[in-house]
């Protein structure tokens, strides 16, 4: 009788270590698959921001749109860079990618 009580508490302990690593390997993968999440996304914006910039283009023949109401030649052409602390801003003309 008391090895069968032995065994059963040794059984109880065994699956409750088992349970305990289940428990913390699952709150692991949950933790990395949100990180994976966040660096996925950012991978691809930059992508996409470093694909845009690749294809940036200064037209060498302007094509004019006309002028401003302030008397400023408007272009087709774009490239623009601000600072602004955090939050810089590029603004460029792009060709399709065909």
């Amino acid at each position: 009788m008391i090895e069968v009580l032995v065994a059963v508490t040794l059984l109880a302990v065994i699956s409750f270590l088992i349970w305990q690593a289940m428990g913390v390997s699952t709150l692991s993968k949950e933790r990395f698959e949100k990180k994976d999440s966040l660096y996925r996304a950012a991978t691809l914006s930059m992508d996409r921001m470093s694909r845009d910039l690749q294809m940036a283009v200064l037209f060498t023949n302007i094509e004019l749109l006309g002028v401003s109401v302030s008397g400023e030649q408007m272009t087709k052409s774009v490239f623009i860079g601000a600072n602004n602390g955090d939050q810089d801003k590029i603004s460029v003309s792009s060709r399709r990618r065909p």
